[in-house]
């Protein structure tokens, strides 16, 4: 499992298709989307839109932006995992839509703001899961292993506290002065 982690973070990424393509579903049944995500990934090849051939483009879509999750650990830390996956996951959309839809000329992909906020919410949500999935199963090993007895990447840049051993725990902090007028017994020895 230590090296195939990129792989499984593609499966990730396949899987997570399948909820956005429902919620894409109900919202062009119900009338406010002109078609779901899997015939707009497939819009990517073709100036019309298959179900069948989005499931070769929105999953190969949906698991290189996991892929672009998971890489991205290396620059942005592995911190809020879910909030970066919804970022990446609506920029994906958005990349989609302006680089074929309006600079391929593809007039098909034009669609009403409602149904654009749809897309966008159900790639944001796609993202959020992605990037929660990877945490979950691809850094939790891996941050058990790495932070074993070292700190945190927080202490470079502020000085936390740090806890008191027991041995040195009597000697650590200065006993408190007495009040009272300044003489002899003004401080405990």
């Amino acid at each position: 499992m230590r090296f195939d982690k990129p792989l499984i973070a593609v499966l990730i990424g396949m899987i997570v298709m399948i909820p956005l393509e429902i919620y894409t579903q109900i919202f062009k049944y119900l009338g406010f989307a002109k078609m779901s995500s899997l015939e707009l990934t497939s819009m990517m090849l073709f100036k019309e839109g298959s179900w069948w051939l989005g499931l070769l483009t929105g999953t190969g879509t949906g698991g290189l932006a996991t892929l672009l999750v998971y890489q991205s650990v290396r620059f942005l830390g592995s911190d809020y995992l879910y909030l970066k996956g919804a970022g990446i996951g609506m920029i994906t959309y958005a990349l989609i839509v302006v680089l074929f839809g309006i600079l391929g000329g593809n007039d098909n992909l034009e669609q009403t703001v409602v149904s654009h906020f749809i897309h966008a919410i159900g790639a944001s949500f796609a993202g959020m899961l992605a990037g929660y999935l990877v945490q979950k199963y691809l850094f939790t090993e891996r941050a058990k292993i790495e932070n074993k007895g070292k700190k945190s990447e927080l202490h470079r840049y502020i000085r936390l506290p740090q806890p008191v051993r027991k041995k040195e725990q009597n000697n650590r902090f200065i006993k408190p002065r007495k009040i009272g007028i300044r003489g002899k017994n003004d401080y405990e020895k």
